[in-house]
C-alpha cells in the first residue's frame, strides 16, 4: 500500500463536498397535517420505495464495478470519488443542467450573483453554484448547492477565474456522486468492486493551529519587498522555502502553521535584513500581478477564436482597450468571453 501523504487540512485542493444550504424563502410559516393512506395504499407505497432503494443499490454497484483505481482517494481512509471519475460518467448518464445561477461570498458575508457587476469585488473567501442536475438516461433531477473556498493553499486567491471554474467542476461532481449513490462509501465497497487500495491515492488531512496574523503580515511585507512587489515571485518564494519532501509548500503567509512560522519568520528577516539592512519599516511597492494575470488569461482564451471574432466580441461589449478595464469588470469580462467563444464554436443544428 502507498503511504499516505500529510496535508493540512489548507494544502488540499479537494473542496468537492463545500457547499450551503439553500437561500431560498417560502413566505408561508405554517404547517401542514399529513393525511396518512389506509394500509392497501401504504403497502404499494412501501413496495415502491424498496424498490427505488433496490435501484439505487444496484446503480452504485453497476459505477462501482466500472470505475478505476485513478477515479478514487483516500481522504483519512474515507473512498472519494474524484472529478476524472465523475465526468467520466456524465456523458453515458446524460448528466444535464438548469435554472443554474452563481454567486460570490466575501469575507463580511456578502452574496452577489453573476448577474451584479460586482461579483468579482471585495475580499472574496468563496464561489458558489446552485441550480438543478440531472440524468437523461435515469429520468430524474435534483437541485444541488456547492462550490469551493479560495483558501487551498496550492493556487494564488486573486487568479478568479480559476476559482470560479473550480467551484462549477465540485458543484458538478457533488451532483454526479449524489444522482450516482457514491457518497459515504466505505473501503469495503472499494475492495468488492475489485479495486486495489494500493493503486488509490491517499491524503490524511488534519487541522493544525495557525499563525499569528501580525507575523503572517510581517512575513508577507517582507517577501514582496524581497521580490521587487511581485505578488507571484512572493508566493513562489515562500512555496520553495516551505516544500520539503514530507510537507507540501504554501503559498500564502496565511496558511502557515505557528510551528512553521517559528522557523520560517527568522529565516526570511536574515535574508531581508542582508538584503536592506536592519530596518523595521517594511514598504511593499504595489504589485500588477492581477493585471498580468488578467491579459494572460485573455490572451489564453482568444487564441480558440479568429481575430475577427474578437473583434466583434469587443465591438459586442463596447470595449475599445481591455486595458484601461477597471479590475472589478475583468473577471465578468472573461466569463462573458467564455461564453461567446463557446456559442460561436458550438456546432450549428
Amino acid at each position: 500500500m502507498t503511504t499516505p501523504t500529510i496535508l493540512t487540512s489548507e494544502e488540499s485542493p479537494i473542496v468537492g463536498d463545500l457547499h450551503v444550504p439553500e437561500i431560498r424563502e417560502t413566505g408561508d410559516d405554517s404547517f401542514y397535517l399529513i393525511k396518512l393512506p389506509d394500509e392497501a395504499s401504504l403497502d404499494q407505497k412501501l413496495v415502491l420505495a424498496q424498490q427505488a432503494i433496490h435501484f439505487v443499490s444496484k446503480l452504485r454497484d453497476f459505477v462501482l464495478r466500472n470505475s478505476r483505481p485513478n477515479d478514487w482517494m483516500l481522504q483519512n481512509g474515507n473512498p472519494y470519488f474524484c472529478e476524472a471519475g465523475c465526468n467520466r460518467f456524465a456523458g453515458p448518464f446524460g448528466i444535464y443542467e438548469k435554472e443554474l445561477t452563481s454567486f460570490s461570498i466575501d469575507a463580511n458575508g456578502q452574496k452577489r450573483e453573476l448577474s451584479e457587476k460586482n461579483m468579482f469585488e471585495g475580499d472574496i473567501r468563496f464561489f458558489f453554484f446552485s441550480g438543478v442536475i440531472g440524468s437523461k438516461l435515469l429520468g430524474f433531477d435534483m437541485h444541488i448547492d456547492g462550490g469551493t473556498s479560495l483558501e487551498d493553499g496550492f493556487k494564488s486567491k486573486t487568479d478568479l477565474l480559476f476559482y470560479y471554474q473550480k467551484a462549477k467542476a465540485n458543484f458538478r461532481g457533488r451532483a454526479i456522486r449524489k444522482i450516482t449513490g457514491l457518497e459515504n462509501l466505505t473501503i469495503d465497497d472499494l475492495e468488492k468492486a475489485g479495486i486495489k487500495l494500493s493503486d488509490v491515492k491517499q491524503v490524511n488531512r488534519v487541522s493544525t493551529p495557525k499563525a499569528d496574523t501580525e507575523q503572517a503580515k510581517k512575513l508577507w511585507d517582507m517577501l514582496l519587498k524581497l521580490n521587487d512587489g511581485d505578488q507571484i515571485k512572493a508566493e513562489d518564494a515562500l512555496l520553495k522555502t516551505t516544500t520539503s519532501e514530507k510537507y507540501a509548500g504554501k503559498r500564502r503567509p496565511s496558511q502557515l502553521t505557528e510551528k512553521q512560522m517559528e522557523w520560517i519568520l527568522p529565516k526570511v528577516e536574515k535574508e531581508y535584513n542582508a538584503k536592506f539592512g536592519n530596518s523595521t519599516e517594511v514598504n511593499s511597492s504595489p504589485s500588477d500581478n492581477v493585471t498580468k494575470m488578467f491579459l494572460a488569461n485573455l490572451d489564453a482564451m482568444i487564441k480558440a477564436i479568429s481575430k475577427e471574432d474578437y473583434q466583434k466580441f469587443l465591438q459586442q461589449e463596447k470595449v475599445t482597450d481591455v486595458s484601461l478595464l477597471d479590475p472589478s469588470a475583468r473577471g465578468v469580462f472573461l466569463l462573458r468571453l467564455k461564453k461567446y467563444i463557446d456559442t460561436i464554436k458550438k456546432p450549428s443544428k
